[in-house]
C-alpha cells in the first residue's frame, strides 16, 4: 500500500476520532439539564449560578427562579423565623433614610434628636423614639428645633408585606427603650403605641418603597424612611441619586430565611465553596449588600448613601420572646 494512502488513512481515522469526541462533547453541553427551582429575591440569582458551578450538581442543573415557593427546591423568603425548616440566611438592619443634605444635623444634635455613634463618632445615630413621641402628638420638626420643614412624615412598611414582621419587632424594642418587652403588660403599652403610631396623620404604610421614593423624586428633608439598609440602597442604586441613613440607637435586623428539599441541599452545601477564579455565595450576596454570618460586612464605598456603616447597635431577638 503506498504511503501517501497510508497517511491519508491515519488522518482519516485521527478526524473520526476527534468529531467523535467533540459530537460527544457537543451532546452533554447541549443536553437538556434538570430545572433546580429557586424561589428568592432576584438580584440573588447569579449568587445560586455561582454556587451551582461550585457545587456536584454542576453541568446537569440549571437555576430557574419561580414565583412558586411551593414548587421550589429552595425558597428564601421573610417573615418565617417560627416555621420549621427554615434556617437563617441574611440580614440588613432597619435604619432610617433621609436627605442627602445635612445642613439641619448640627441642629437635630443640638435638641437631641441625634448622637455621634457610640461605636464611631464620624456618623450620627438616630433616638427614634423620640420621632414616635412627636409624631404620636404633634408630628413637629420645630421640636427637634428644625425650622420651615413643617410636619414630619415617617414612611414605614405596610401591614402584610414582607418586611413588616421585622420592622414590627423593631418598633416593639423602640417604644420600650430599647429591649424587648418581658410581660405581657409591656407588649400590650408597646404595641398600643405602636397602633397610634401607625393611625397618625403623619406616618404612611406603603407596600412599595421604589414606587414611593420615584413618585416623591427620592429621599427628601421632610421626611424619613424606615427601611431596611440594604432597600435604601437599592433605591439610591436604581435611580443615581444620592440620600443619607442615620442607624437607630438600638436596632434590628430584617432577616431573610432559606428552606431547601433534598436535592436543594446539595446545592446549599457548596454556599461556602469558593476558588481562585469564583467568590463563594456569601461573598455574592454580600456584594450585594445583603449581610449574613459568613460575609457581615459590605461594601460602604460604592454607596451613594452617606453615613452607610458596618458598625452599629443591633438588637439581636430570643426565638422565644413574647410574641403579639
Amino acid at each position: 500500500m503506498r504511503k501517501s494512502r497510508i497517511k491519508f488513512w491515519i488522518l482519516t481515522l485521527i478526524i473520526a476520532f476527534v468529531m467523535y469526541i467533540a459530537e460527544g462533547f457537543v451532546a452533554k453541553f447541549n443536553a437538556e439539564k434538570t430545572p433546580l427551582y429557586v424561589y428568592a429575591p432576584k438580584d440573588m440569582e447569579e449568587a445560586f449560578e455561582s454556587a451551582l458551578k461550585l457545587s456536584e450538581l454542576k453541568g446537569a442543573y440549571e437555576i430557574i427562579l419561580t414565583d412558586d415557593a411551593t414548587k421550589a427546591n429552595i425558597a428564601v423568603e421573610m417573615g418565617k423565623e417560627f416555621e420549621p425548616g427554615y434556617t437563617k440566611l441574611a440580614y440588613s438592619p432597619f435604619v432610617v433614610a433621609y436627605s442627602y443634605e445635612g445642613k439641619n444635623i448640627k441642629t437635630m444634635i443640638k435638641n437631641g434628636l441625634l448622637q455621634e455613634a457610640f461605636h464611631n463618632n464620624s456618623y450620627y445615630e438616630i433616638y427614634f423614639n423620640k420621632i414616635v413621641e412627636e409624631i404620636i402628638e404633634e408630628g413637629n420638626w420645630e421640636t427637634f428645633g428644625v425650622k420651615d420643614l413643617g410636619k414630619i412624615k415617617v414612611i414605614y412598611p405596610a401591614p402584610g408585606t414582607m418586611y413588616y414582621p421585622d420592622y414590627y419587632d423593631f418598633m416593639l424594642v423602640t417604644v420600650n427603650g430599647g429591649a424587648y418587652p418581658k410581660t405581657e403588660v409591656d407588649l400590650k403599652l408597646a404595641m398600643e403605641q405602636i397602633d397610634r403610631f401607625e393611625n397618625s396623620d403623619y406616618t404612611e404604610a406603603v407596600t412599595d418603597f421604589s414606587e414611593k421614593y420615584n413618585r416623591t423624586g427620592g429621599f427628601a428633608e421632610n421626611t424619613l424612611y424606615l427601611i431596611p439598609e440594604r432597600e435604601a440602597d437599592n433605591l439610591i442604586r436604581t435611580q443615581s441619586k444620592y440620600g443619607r441613613l442615620f442607624y437607630p440607637t438600638v436596632t434590628v435586623n430584617a432577616n431573610y430565611y432559606i428552606k431547601a428539599d433534598e436535592l436543594g441541599q446539595k446545592l446549599v452545601a457548596a454556599f461556602g465553596v469558593e476558588t481562585f477564579f469564583e467568590y463563594d455565595f456569601y461573598c455574592h450576596i454580600a456584594n450585594i449588600r445583603y449581610r449574613n454570618n459568613e460575609d457581615n460586612t459590605i461594601n460602604t464605598f460604592s454607596s451613594g448613601l452617606a453615613g452607610v456603616r458596618d458598625e452599629y447597635n443591633v438588637l439581636h431577638l430570643e426565638n422565644d420572646r413574647l410574641r403579639p
